[in-house]
Formats: C-alpha cells, sequence, structure tokens
C-alpha cells in the first residue's frame, strides 16, 4: 500500500502476521538527508525479498515540498507544527494532512540529522514506553524536555497524543556518511529488537545516559556570539559564560551539558542551546 498525497509519501509492508505497526520517517526537515536514504535501502531490502516476520513496517517521507527545495522547511517548521494554533502555510497543511495516519502507529523513530557533528542521540518523552524505545534503537544518550519547552508541538508529541510512542534519533551531521548509516541501524536495531526482522548479531550498547533539558535559551537578539566552539553535550561549569547576546553575557547557575547548540546566525527567538542536565 503507498499513499503518495503530493505532500507526503507513505509506504506500508505487511507481514500478514500479528505484531507491531511501525513507521519510519524522514524529510520532516527537508534539508535532513538521513532519513531519506535510510528509507530508500528499507525498501529497496524489503521490495527484493526482505521479509517482515510479524507486524507492519510503514516508511513516511514527511514534506515532500520541502524536500524538492533542499530547504529545512517551505512556510514554517513542520516539527513546530502539530497542535499549534499559530502554524501556517504549507507545514500547517500538512501536519493536518498527516495526523490521521499517525493514529495506528505503534512505534515511530523519526531520523534527524544536525548541522554540525554530534553524537548520536535520542530525544522523546519521559515514560517507560519512550525509554524501552530508546534501548531497542541501540544509541547511547537519551534527552528528554524538549517537548515541553516546545509546546508539544513535533510530529512525536502527535504520535504521543495518539496513543503511540515517538522517538526521534538525531543521526549526526547532515551529508556525512557515517550520519546515513548511523540512520540506517538505528531503525534497523528498533525492527530487530521488535522482532520483526531475522535476528542478526548487533553490536552492544556500552551505556545509557539521560539528559533532562531543563531550559531552552533562545536568542533576545541576531547578535549572538558563542564564546568558544561547542560540541554536542560538552560539560560547561557554573556562571561559564556561553555566549553574549547583544554583549550581554549568557550564563546559567548550575552546571550542566549544552545540548544542540546553534553557533551559526541565530534570529530574535531562535533556539540557541539547551540546557542539559544528566540524570
Amino acid at each position: 500500500m503507498m499513499v503518495n498525497s503530493g505532500g507526503f509519501r507513505l509506504v506500508s509492508f505487511d507481514s500478514g502476521k500479528l505484531g507491531p505497526t511501525v513507521c519510519v520517517v524522514g524529510g520532516v526537515h527537508g534539508d535532513e538527508t538521513c532519513g531519506l536514504n535510510a528509507i530508500e535501502v528499507l525498501e529497496r531490502e524489503l521490495a527484493v525479498g526482505g521479509r517482515l516476520l510479524r507486524g507492519r513496517l510503514l516508511t513516511l517521507v514527511a514534506n515532500l515540498k520541502a524536500i524538492r527545495l533542499t530547504r529545512r522547511f517551505v512556510d514554517f517548521d513542520l516539527n513546530r507544527a502539530f497542535g499549534k494554533s499559530d502554524a501556517f502555510g504549507h507545514e500547517s497543511q500538512l501536519a493536518k494532512d498527516l495526523a490521521p495516519y499517525l493514529i495506528e502507529m505503534d512505534y515511530i523513530l523519526d531520523l534527524h540529522s544536525t548541522s554540525a557533528p554530534t553524537r548520536p542521540f535520542c530525544a522523546g518523552a519521559l515514560t517507560n514506553r519512550h525509554l524501552e524505545m530508546f534501548w531497542m534503537t541501540g544509541l547511547e544518550i537519551y534527552t528528554h524536555g524538549w517537548e515541553v519547552h516546545r509546546g508539544h508541538t513535533m510530529l512525536i508529541d502527535e504520535v504521543n497524543r495518539l496513543g503511540g510512542v515517538g522517538v526521534i534519533a538525531e543521526c549526526g551531521r547532515t551529508g556525512a556518511r557515517e550520519t546515513d548509516k548511523i540512520a540506517y541501524s538505528t531503525a534497523i536495531h528498533l525492527l530487530q529488537e521488535l522482532k520483526m526482522l531475522a535476528p542478526v548479531k548487533l553490536q552492544p550498547t556500552a551505556s545509557h545516559t539521560i539528559v533532562r533539558i531543563e531550559q531552552i535559551i533562545r536568542a533576545n537578539s541576531d547578535r549572538v556570539s558563542f564564546t568558544r566552539h561547542f560540541e554536542n553535550f560538552d560539560p560547561v561549569k557554573a556562571f561559564e559564560v556561553v555566549a553574549y547576546d547583544d554583549g550581554e553575557p549568557v550564563t546559567y547557575h548550575l552546571p550542566f551539558a549544552i545540548a544542540m547548540p546553534t553557533q551559526g546566525k541565530l534570529q530574535v527567538g531562535d533556539e540557541a542551546f539547551g540546557v542539559g542536565i544528566i540524570e
């Protein structure tokens, strides 16, 4: 089964046997390619003889227009448009069009990449079901709290509202070959752990780290400059000056791990970084 609305493309592979319904998503942001590449490989493997052992696998290419334009979005960030009253334009309508198809999903793995190199990590809500899904991805770091500060407007938030479990996997830097490999292996790891694919020997996860995003620091001006180059999850000391925003120092009163620092050009209201507390 395939649904191609012009705005998105959804393909279904059905084993004919009882089991979970899992959706692998790519292209929520049109300039991030790892999810698209992972989906292409998955679909090709299933089409030429790969066999699901149980349940259904769906692949969703979420924002075809933004992908064609190689832009993050057309009018409004799709991953901030679900259930958001002031969303507008192409992505606002797309979020509404996608919602009915998300009702049937048990698990959604939303594959993303970043503009700067990063250790791969997951993001989602803090429930036992979400943590169990995270453990099945094979990744080592799980962040939660983004959804609170973003007003529960991401695609995975819509899945959660509808009774499923949605988790984002940030797989590395956009365009890097290793990022594509991690996106694919994360999806395969999940499907094998759910016993939907024939088991193969998987690389064991060395450890798990949970990071709570206590606060998102946003730009108050378009003149934000970081004091040094920060990698994702770098430790920051209490009261260390992380950046200057229109000449004002940006600090935090506790030691923390900096999460998703955006060290390019920022506009007023953009997310500069998250304050991550390791739990």
